[in-house]
């Protein structure tokens, strides 16, 4: 039997702030050619199992 899901916790304080900064950073941030290349390839093989699957 599965195991419930717990609640996600609320972040408070200092703790949110860092949150919410991280977040506008991170969309705001372009993704390199090496990034790219690596979840393109992940992408593929995941693409490649999953056709051989059935």
């Amino acid at each position: 039997m599965a195991l419930p899901i717990r609640e996600t916790p609320i972040l408070h304080g200092e703790d949110a702030k860092r949150f919410a900064e991280n977040a506008r950073t991170a969309a705001s941030r372009p993704v390199t050619r090496e990034d790219y290349d690596r979840a393109r390839k992940s992408y593929e093989e995941m693409k490649q199992a999953n056709e051989r699957s059935f």
